[in-house]
């Protein structure tokens, strides 16, 4: 699995049909500049993933928002190819990661940062820790946002 990961809301009408270059470019998020639609997580997503599920892998919607999602189009043979939520699985997402609150996503945290739950680049620093939780802020506000919007999303990891 790669390092980053980026997400992209959009109207499930906008996307490119069919696999090829312009799929690609979509997926990737080029040529997004400040488009607010696209998010990257630099490395933070598997921690993000931890704070929303409690687990390292979590294979249920809406807790896994990591893995969950059905393949969209291949993007290259040695690769996973991106998953797309529908709209639907970002709303229950969405409610999902409202739900938590303040206790257990501390709890959580705490258990990360001691190393044993085996989460890749799990915080271990006060400042870490910090800019986990605003990476998990900023996930949270992008999924409420495609939510409000009736948006899906598109995960790819590179």
């Amino acid at each position: 699995m790669g390092m980053n990961m980026i997400l992209r809301r959009f109207d499930p009408v906008e996307a490119p049909a069919t696999p090829g270059r312009e799929a690609a470019r979509f997926a990737h998020g080029f040529g997004h500049g400040a488009d607010q639609r696209v998010l990257d997580m630099i490395q933070l997503w598997h921690p993000c993933n931890y704070l929303a599920s409690g687990a390292v892998w979590a294979d249920a919607l809406p807790e896994n928002w990591l893995l969950g999602g059905a393949h969209w189009h291949a993007m290259h043979p040695d690769e996973e190819p991106p998953r797309v939520l529908s709209p639907q699985e970002v709303r229950a997402i969405r409610t999902h990661l409202d739900s938590l609150d303040e206790a257990l996503l501390d709890e959580r945290m705490q258990h990360m940062a001691s190393g044993r739950t085996g989460t890749y680049r799990a915080p271990t620093s006060r400042e870490e820790r910090a800019w986990t939780r605003d990476e998990y802020d900023r996930l949270t506000d992008f999924f409420r946002a495609a939510a409000e919007a009736d948006e899906a999303i598109l995960k790819t990891v590179g």
